[in-house]
């Protein structure tokens, strides 16, 4: 997993993480949306929960490069301000991509800037081209 984490005093965290496995198949792709985005969400959830918190989690949607991509928004009253985790997820050139942002909605909001450059802009390199190998000539 290749992960960047950007944090800042009084702004939201956010990270980006891509699997470094190739999506080749449906199958794949929903097996990594299993792992990588379903479980982040839900262990968020779990964790607020466990500090007995009420969280409300939705589906949302957002751009990432360009095209509509899918996500939850888990929200709770977390330090005595509301705040929470948006989680979007996208493929890019093969590669599942999560974004996400946490903290309170007023560092959400004073981030707003640097997440909409982020997803609005970020890219993945195509996978390597396979380099035939030469047949074997009998002699």
């Amino acid at each position: 997993m290749q992960l960047i984490q950007l944090m800042r005093n009084g702004y939201a965290e956010i990270r980006i993480r891509v699997p470094r496995e190739w999506l080749k198949s449906p199958q794949k792709e929903a097996e990594a949306k299993r792992i990588i985005q379903d479980q982040y969400v839900d262990s968020f959830v779990k964790t607020i929960e466990q500090a007995g918190l009420r969280p409300n989690r939705s589906s949302v949607t957002t751009q990432i490069a360009g095209v509509d991509s899918a996500g939850a928004r888990v929200r709770a009253i977390l330090d005595n301000q509301p705040g929470g985790m948006d989680a979007y997820y996208r493929v890019i050139s093969d590669r599942f991509v999560q974004l996400s942002m946490l903290r309170s909605a007023s560092e959400i909001e004073k981030s707003a800037s640097a997440w909409d450059s982020i997803r609005n802009t970020i890219q993945v390199e195509l996978a390597p081209a396979a380099t035939p190998t030469p047949a074997k000539q009998k002699p």
